[in-house]
């Protein structure tokens, strides 16, 4: 008894809109018309025309040492990574602790786009801007902050405040 066996290509296009960005009618609309126009090989062609303007942009060359070519270069693209839907302009986010390659955070976001901002800035001026904005539409929020009573704080921010506090000294 022979099995015969049968191929099939699967090929998927995923569109996102919410109502934070578009009008809460117009979104079926909106979804509706990005899947009719769109493919896999456009998408595909997108991709390709923006990793290889971003690399174009920005990658670091290190010709005496592969493996530490290797390692600026993951790292280089995690970066990019975590903050490419934030640089389209029409998300009102942060770049995630783990962007979009783990679930160790589930989606939290923390200050860690400070980390980062250098980098974006010298490459990606207006990304900067629009973390810096996601900052900035929060400073009210943040404000209220200490007027709630906290009755637990966990250890991760005692321990990082008992290390900017002993480092302080050494701050410029």
């Amino acid at each position: 008894m022979s099995a015969s066996i049968r191929l099939t290509s699967l090929k998927k296009n995923v569109t996102i809109y919410t109502d934070r960005e578009t009008p809460a009618e117009s979104l079926i609309d909106n979804v509706n018309h990005d899947i009719q126009i769109s493919s896999y090989e456009q998408t595909a062609k997108q991709s390709e025309d923006y990793w290889k303007n971003a690399w174009n942009n920005f990658d670091i060359k290190i010709d005496t040492d592969i493996t530490s070519q290797k390692l600026t270069r993951v790292n280089l693209f995690h970066t990019m990574v975590s903050a490419a839907a934030v640089g389209s302009g029409k998300l009102d986010a942060s770049v995630g602790a783990r962007g979009l390659h783990g679930e160790a955070y589930r989606g939290h976001v923390f200050w860690d786009e400070m980390f980062v901002l250098p980098f974006y800035t010298l490459h990606y001026p207006t990304l900067t801007k629009q973390l810096l904005m996601y900052r900035y539409r929060r400073l009210d929020a943040a404000r209220l902050m200490p007027s709630r009573k906290i009755t637990r704080v966990p250890c991760i921010l005692g321990s990082l405040a008992k290390l900017v506090m002993s480092s302080r000294s050494s701050c410029i």
